[in-house]
């Protein structure tokens, strides 16, 4: 049954990302944000908390089909009566997607921390790539 959590946070973490969109948020999504000579792009801090979102979704499914495959008897839920094991289960789940929005989150601010202003003259670019210069 551990497998069966693991599999379905991940799942429900991967369904975030678009499952929760409104119609204004999906134009935020295909907006272009400029960027703007000594500034870091905003849109990067969302980029990251889905990019880390959806690898950690995939490591709670990766972890999920491995305990399945290696059948490890990690259940102590499955012992449970049946309703005392469908609301473990669930509360499990939640906390499970709680943790890996958080840590998510806590990730991608790291990484835009990290992000250095915009600058045209250091770096490679996208052939393409927009910039505002601020007067």
């Amino acid at each position: 049954m551990i497998a069966s959590i693991f599999q379905l946070a991940g799942a429900i973490l991967l369904g975030l990302m678009v499952a929760v969109r409104q119609g204004n948020e999906i134009n935020k999504y295909v907006t272009i944000i400029p960027n703007v000579r000594g500034k870091v792009n905003p849109r990067i801090l969302e980029i990251y908390k889905e990019t880390y979102l959806f690898r950690i979704g995939l490591f709670y499914i990766i972890i999920g089909y491995s305990l399945q495959i290696a059948e490890l008897k990690l259940d102590c839920i499955s012992t449970l009566k049946y309703p005392i094991r469908i609301i473990a289960a669930f509360v499990i789940v939640i906390v499970f997607c709680f943790v890996g929005k958080h840590i998510s989150n806590i990730i991608a601010k790291k990484k835009f921390k990290k992000e250095k202003p915009f600058d045209p003259d250091v770096g490679t670019h996208i052939i393409g790539e927009i910039m505002l210069e601020e007067k």
